[in-house]
């Protein structure tokens, strides 16, 4: 290999490494958890998640983490692979430990009745140990008129 080459590839590598050592930002982490909860990625999800989660859901309640792990993750994972989701709009608002992430969006569902729903997404997430976790989700939706 050309000697010119090797330093600036060793560069380019350490420059990607460092780049991805870094933590992921609060909307980061969100859109990874979509991404884990679509690919069907557990160990990912539970890793997201604060011991103290809450989860709200159209008009219910899952209390605790292991709560929502026992009886709710696998019913959400299974619908985020029979659904696309894209993000309509999103607002951030963030202090140094503690994060609010607020999306509108539209939600289609593949099966054999195709339908939309428009979305509400409220994520709380707080820093533990210098990563952001998830300590509450709160969905809500609609059917969107045809």
């Amino acid at each position: 290999m050309n000697r010119y080459l090797m330093p600036s590839l060793w560069l380019s590598l350490l420059s990607v490494c460092a780049w991805a050592a870094e933590p992921l930002s609060p909307a980061q982490q969100i859109a990874r958890f979509h991404s884990a909860m679509r690919e069907g990625d557990k160990a990912t999800v539970e890793a997201m998640l604060s011991p103290d989660l809450q989860v709200f859901e159209a008009g219910y309640v899952n209390p605790s983490r292991s709560d929502y792990l026992q009886h709710h993750l696998g019913d959400d994972m299974a619908y985020a692979k029979t659904s696309t989701t894209r993000v309509l709009q999103q607002k951030v608002v963030e202090t140094p430990d503690m994060t609010l992430v607020l999306s509108e969006t539209e939600t289609k569902e593949h099966g054999k009745a195709p339908v939309t729903f428009t979305g509400t997404e409220t994520m709380v997430l707080k820093r533990v140990q210098g990563e952001w976790k998830i300590t509450h989700i709160h969905w809500s939706s609609h059917r969107q008129k045809p």
